[in-house]
């Protein structure tokens, strides 16, 4: 008697042994797992970060890069943003500040940092902006220069949470020292935070060409 239909319910666990199955069982394609493959589905609870925007300057005119709404959403409430800059200034304090809907940049005195690094220890409130980091160097005269910083930026905006930014930055000074530096920073105020983050050089000088700015969402 020929079957041409087994009932997946009548076969034993484990009775099958896949020696026996072809190698192109599967969708009737041959699978070579040495192969290089592209996934385009959706893997979820995963948790991990999602790298959401690179921005990689190629000239020294760029005086302020801005992560967005497009990037700075409801989809994440937190992000790690690293970021590689050099100036085209000596004495230039990395800052910050948000942003409302829309792109305006929130201005007002409810800004609060503090800073601490091998060198120096900082806290400041009531400013219009987030110092996030000391004086970087150009490099010229010998001095250290430039800066790899790593942060981590809650946009979670609520009774209990406050937009907050705390990382790592190490730089190099314009009294050629090479510094470790721990930042924390928060804006206290009522506007609303809906519209990402802006970063610029507080001495007002341009970012030199080849810094790189990144930011990544971090799944729950």
């Amino acid at each position: 008697m020929t079957l041409s239909q087994i009932k997946t319910a009548s076969i034993a666990s484990g009775a099958v042994d896949t020696a026996q199955l072809a190698a192109d069982a599967v969708d009737n394609t041959i699978l070579d797992l040495t192969d290089d493959f592209a996934f385009t589905g959706t893997v979820s609870g995963a948790g991990g970060l999602v790298l959401l925007n690179t921005v990689t300057l190629d000239n020294n005119t760029t005086a302020s890069v801005t992560f967005d709404e497009t990037y700075i959403n409801s989809t994440y409430d937190n992000y790690v943003i690293t970021i590689h800059w050099q100036v085209e200034t000596d004495s230039q304090k990395l800052a910050a500040r948000f942003l409302e809907t829309g792109g305006t940049e929130i201005s007002d005195s409810n800004y609060a940092r503090n800073i601490g690094s091998n060198y120096y220890s900082i806290f400041a409130t009531g400013e219009d902006h987030l110092e996030i980091s000391q004086n970087v160097g150009t490099g010229g005269g010998g001095n250290e220069k430039g800066a790899y910083a790593q942060w981590f930026l809650n946009m979670k905006d609520s009774d209990n949470f406050q937009p907050s930014i705390v990382g790592q930055v190490m730089l190099g000074n314009t009294a050629n020292n090479l510094v470790q530096q721990l930042t924390a920073g928060k804006y206290k105020g009522s506007t609303d935070v809906t519209g990402g983050i802006k970063f610029y050089n507080h001495g007002g000088a341009n970012f030199s060409s080849g810094s790189q700015f990144k930011l990544y969402g971090m799944t729950q």
